[in-house]
């Protein structure tokens, strides 16, 4: 008998298992590709952190973040940081009180997988544009925000940018 039979022979049950668990693959593997995200969730969660900052309502304003929210997400601008619902509810609240009238108007997002792109537009109670400001966004992979890190279009970050 030849050495390539024998080895046939011997590895032949071990090379089948092989056969059927490299067809099997993709199921198990690591490196299988993740499920598309839910861009309806995700645009939906971003709109309603949005219309969480017009909510007059203080109920109203947490169901909306609630919904939209990942829990234990964060937020960060130039000035503030919040964590959780609880902590983002606390910074629309205070922001609300110092600036009646004010409101957030989302313009456009862009997705990528688990990463957004929001633009938004801050007006006055006449309606006016007081600035531009974009929000970078992680989503959970159920859609929900998990983080945002915010910047506003304003004269001052633009001319530190420029230097």
């Amino acid at each position: 008998m030849n050495r390539s039979s024998t080895f046939r022979r011997c590895f032949a049950p071990a090379l089948a298992a092989l056969g059927l668990l490299a067809a099997a693959a993709p199921v198990w593997a690591a490196d299988a590709p993740a499920p598309a995200p839910d861009r309806t969730q995700q645009q939906a969660a971003f709109q309603g952190y949005t219309n969480a900052w017009q909510a007059t309502s203080e109920v109203a304003r947490q169901q909306l973040l609630k919904d939209a929210l990942a829990a234990g997400m964060t937020y960060q601008d130039a000035s503030t940081h919040a964590e959780g619902v609880t902590g983002v509810d606390a910074m629309i609240a205070r922001f609300q009180r110092q600036s009646q009238g004010v409101s957030l108007h989302l313009d456009d997002q862009l997705l990528w997988a688990d990463h957004g792109l929001a633009r938004w537009s801050m007006t006055d109670a006449k309606g006016a544009l007081i600035m531009h400001g974009y929000d970078v966004v992680t989503y959970d992979p159920v859609g929900r925000i998990k983080s945002i890190v915010g910047f506003f279009d304003i004269p001052g970050q633009r001319q530190a940018a420029a230097h």
